[in-house]
């Protein structure tokens, strides 16, 4: 979808004034995220129980959830880089409407989505890598096809 976003807005770079149905494809904008629940580790740790537990499993845990949030932080990350892209759309929410100015921002600004998308992929990636229960996650090879890179 925002790879798709992406060639919307350099079509309507390399061709102003196209409609519509001849774009490569349709913008759609959306984000949807489960947050990862850490709060019975979190009052684990305040309530002094971890001190009770196999060192090995309270670094393990510690591991994971270090894991969570950072990947919540990439999705907050992401979310916000979503909301300053569609900010085109309180105006008009016709991409073929843009200026050729706000054309050029809309492809740097899906850029740094992909950007902040990818890192999100990544870092669950390699919690599925690191944490066997949290697999399948995406492949290094999906991951790396959005960068153009060899497989």
């Amino acid at each position: 979808m925002l790879e798709t976003n992406l060639a919307v807005f350099r079509y309507l770079h390399d061709h102003p004034g196209a409609k519509a149905g001849k774009f490569p494809g349709v913008v759609q904008w959306t984000t949807a995220n489960a947050r990862m629940q850490h709060s019975a580790w979190d009052t684990a740790h305040q309530r002094g129980i971890t001190v009770y537990m196999p060192q090995e499993e309270v670094m393990r845990k510690d591991e994971l959830y270090g894991f969570f949030e950072r990947i919540d932080k990439a999705h907050e990350d992401e979310a916000d880089a979503i909301a300053d892209t569609v900010a085109y759309m309180f105006e008009n929410p016709d991409p073929s409407q843009l200026t050729p100015s706000q054309i050029d921002r809309q492809i740097d600004l899906t850029k740094q989505v992909l950007s902040k998308h990818l890192r999100h992929g990544y870092l669950m990636q390699n919690l599925g890598e690191e944490f066997e229960q949290f697999r399948p996650g995406p492949s290094r090879e999906e991951l790396n096809h959005m960068l153009n890179l060899p497989q």
